[in-house]
């Protein structure tokens, strides 16, 4: 229900975040603690790859969203931060999703 969704620049279909990337390991430089992988980002549909920026921004900002509704509920000590940041985390990926755009590869 609340996936990030992404637009196809090519053939314009909605498709999520998720279902669009593909990971695949890389046993060279993998390593007992640690497993590598190449993740590849293209349109079910068309098949076309695709570059996706912005998620490090849109992450960011809603980390600084959460700790800045954090301190606000202890300094001023209002039942209504709480909930506030209840929504903000509920709706996390859609919040990020304002800073996603996608770009053909």
């Amino acid at each position: 229900m609340l996936k990030t969704l992404i637009r196809c620049p090519n053939c314009k279909s909605k498709i999520p975040i998720e279902d669009a990337r593909v990971e695949i390991p890389e046993p060279e430089k993998s390593t007992w603690r640690y497993t590598y992988y190449l993740v590849y980002t293209f349109c079910p549909s068309c098949k076309q790859n695709l570059n996706i920026k912005g998620e490090k921004k849109g992450a960011i900002f809603l980390l600084l969203l959460i700790f800045a509704l954090m301190a606000l509920g202890y300094y001023t000590h209002q039942k209504w931060t709480i909930v506030v940041l209840f929504g903000v985390i509920f709706l996390g990926p859609k919040i990020t999703q304002l800073f996603i755009r996608v770009e053909n590869a």
